[in-house]
């Protein structure tokens, strides 16, 4: 077991570049793919201590071959056990759908761009698609880490909007809020106020919650006089 682990560690090693502090080869993920993928069935009982980081390890190499639903597959695996790793993964996943749905943007405005409206439609309903694969990790992520990282959590809130689920991004957006109002960073504290509760407001208002939207917003407002986001809604 563990010199099947450390011969896939090693080519690991060479495709990131992690410690060996040479440049990263991405040749070599599909090696360490083959080197580790079966791995967790054959080594995992007897070896439990060192099946987290394989779990880890396989979905990060996924992640370089495109393969994110696999990568996703790992890292529900690893669950709360896997501890950082596991932030890690998330973080790591979260990013290339955040990558994918960048990519799909320009797509889409291209393909408008050059009248070709029926392929921009079906490329919107990718994007729908990726939204959702992000929203689903993000909103995972967010419930699962002790210390969640503000930008994952304040994109995954805008993932929402832009699929339109307004009741959701009232429940999120106000979990957000709960988790990043006490930060001790002063700009986050402001991107909370600035962008965070102006979504909230604006999800209470499409749900015609009138009296509720006008009590967060003129809070936000009164803390926050020059809240933009919020005075345009």
């Amino acid at each position: 077991a563990e010199a099947d682990f450390y011969e896939g560690m090693a080519t690991y090693d060479l495709a990131a570049g992690s410690s060996t502090n040479k440049k990263p080869d991405p040749t070599k993920f599909p090696e360490v793919i083959k080197l580790l993928s079966d791995w967790p069935s054959r080594h995992g009982e007897s070896a439990p201590n060192l099946l987290g980081f394989v779990n880890y390890v396989l979905g990060r190499a996924y992640i370089a071959t495109g393969e994110v639903e696999k990568a996703e597959e790992k890292y529900r695996l690893l669950g709360k056990a896997g501890g950082n790793l596991t932030a890690v993964l998330a973080t790591s996943i979260f990013n290339s759908y955040n990558d994918q749905i960048e990519a799909l943007k320009k797509e889409i405005d291209s393909l408008y761009s050059q009248k070709q409206l029926k392929e921009a439609e079906q490329a919107e309903t990718n994007l729908d698609s990726v939204y959702k694969r992000a929203v689903a990790i993000g909103s995972d992520y967010f419930s699962g880490s002790d210390s969640p990282q503000y930008g994952i959590s304040s994109l995954t809130l805008s993932y929402i909007e832009a699929l339109g689920n307004w009741s959701e991004v009232e429940t999120f957006g106000n979990k957000v809020i709960k988790a990043f109002e006490g930060s001790k960073d002063a700009t986050t504290r402001n991107k909370v106020d600035q962008f965070v509760r102006a979504s909230v407001g604006r999800a209470m208002l499409e749900q015609e919650k009138w009296q509720q939207a006008y009590d967060l917003l003129s809070a936000a407002e009164k803390a926050n006089p020059k809240n933009y986001p919020v005075k345009r809604l």
